[in-house]
């Protein structure tokens, strides 16, 4: 598995399965151009020997605390984000960040980076001193047309780069909604809070029989009564609702009989309207009981709006979900899914000592057919070639679209020989099969690849 898909998958390149030749390498440099400029995932690659030429001066000075110097030196920040040299981005890039071209990109990179960026930047500082190949972490940017957007990065030092670290692959995820979906919790959470702050409470004595014999309400349109008729009155003459009437006096009794805090909810309309009321009861002696009387109808409105809102949530992430596992092209599951069900499929044919194939296809000259038929053609012929895939192979192998023209089959208890003759079958059926509409037809020619367990010598999913 090449380093760049290996890259895409977040994961570190390791040691060449096999010495490639002159031609193959070549081959190798287009795909992976191809892989890199395709790729949905945003990618960058950065050069940051200038700024490891500066750490090591540092370093050399004898400055050994770099998270207190940078802290008390901002500007040094800013200047070593200067040093960066952004070698090249992908198309995917560009759509995140609103530009046009990478010349466009690069040459505004000063407006992408905000206050909040530099922070994160001095850890990535500080991870670098430290030698570390690998960081990740969240960050705040902004588009070219001024958009704040939150990105969750991770990048790594491509191997055999790590003394000067001129290469640094950099993989980005647009993480904008999620935060601003927690942001809606949190301000839901904070209106709840200051509603319970700002409504005060109302106090009520009263006799065991129901009399009102003091209260304390800071506003009249929260009185059931006229203030100046509460004291003295009875309960039952109050006008209140028989219902209503029967459920004071019960938590009343309660109260003074259990020596225990009663807690109950009602509704009952005031001056501003008809609304949710909860009462704790608690007895004084064993003829009068304390009252404290709060309008809970905005906290009830909220609970409702909240969950409503959470099982939206719910059911966005899981659609979330799903299309993150999804070509939504060809409706095939992605290289996402691949780094999932890889080391699943993996584990389980260890656990089960039966074996496990993964076949590798790639469209030749795929390229040209899109220069001469145009991308719409082309994206025609890979839906089919999709179609045709799932036909061909048995109903629990797993095709994954991997990007571009490259495609990938999991195939669960096939060993080497058995994928062998699956794979000559999906090359026969190619071959017999047109590819294309009414206007214009062609022919496909398929470059294949196969890695199987036990007969290779896998320790991982991934080596597959």
């Amino acid at each position: 598995m090449n380093a760049m898909l290996l890259f895409l998958l977040g994961m570190e390149p390791q040691a060449p399965l096999m010495k490639l030749t002159p031609d193959m390498l070549k081959d190798n440099q287009n795909e992976y151009r191809s892989l890199f400029d395709d790729s949905p995932i945003p990618l960058w690659i950065e050069d940051f020997s200038e700024v490891k030429k500066y750490l090591d001066d540092l370093h050399r000075e004898g400055i050994g605390d770099l998270k207190t110097y940078f802290e008390n030196r901002p500007e040094v920040i800013s200047y070593c984000a200067n040093l960066v040299k952004v070698v090249d981005v992908n198309r995917a890039t560009l759509d995140l960040y609103n530009a046009k071209s990478k010349k466009e990109f690069k040459d505004n990179l000063n407006r992408i980076f905000c206050r909040e960026s530099y922070g994160v930047f001095k850890e990535e500082l500080i991870a670098l001193a430290e030698g570390k190949t690998v960081f990740e972490s969240e960050t705040i940017n902004q588009t070219l047309t001024g958009e704040k957007i939150n990105l969750s990065f991770k990048w790594f030092v491509a191997t055999g780069y790590e003394k000067t670290l001129s290469k640094v692959f950099i993989s980005i995820i647009d993480i904008t909604k999620h935060k601003r979906t927690e942001e809606v919790l949190r301000e839901s959470e904070q209106r709840k809070k200051a509603f319970f702050q700002a409504i005060p409470d109302l106090v009520f004595i009263l006799t065991k029989e129901g009399d009102y014999v003091e209260f304390n309400a800071e506003r009249d349109e929260d009185l059931a009564i006229p203030r100046n008729e509460i004291i003295g009155k009875n309960i039952r003459d109050a006008g209140f609702s028989q219902d209503y009437v029967n459920s004071i006096l019960y938590y009343i009794q309660q109260a003074i009989q259990t020596k225990q805090v009663q807690i109950f909810e009602y509704q009952l309309k005031t001056p501003k309207g008809l609304g949710i009321w909860e009462a704790r009861l608690v007895a004084l002696n064993e003829n009068e009981i304390l009252a404290i009387v709060r309008d809970i109808t905005k906290h009830k409105e909220i609970e409702k709006e909240l969950h409503i809102l959470n099982t939206e949530i719910v059911k966005s992430n899981i659609r979330l979900k799903q299309l993150s596992l999804q070509d939504s092209h060809t409706g095939l599951y992605n290289y996402r899914y691949l780094g999932e069900i890889i080391e699943a499929e993996f584990y389980r044919a260890k656990r089960n000592a039966t074996p496990l194939s993964a076949i590798m296809l790639d469209i030749d000259y795929f390229k040209s057919i899109n220069d001469v038929y145009g991308h719409q053609f082309g994206d025609l012929v890979l839906k089919q070639l999709s179609r045709q895939l799932k036909k061909i192979v048995r109903q629990y192998d797993i095709v994954i679209r991997f990007g571009g023209e490259e495609f990938v089959i999991i195939s669960p208890g096939t060993d080497r020989a058995t994928a062998l003759v699956l794979a000559q079958r999906i090359l026969d059926a190619i071959n017999l099969y047109n590819f294309g509409d009414k206007q214009h037809t062609t022919k496909l020619k398929l470059s294949i690849a196969i890695a199987s367990y036990p007969e290779d010598k896998i320790t991982r999913g991934m080596d597959l």
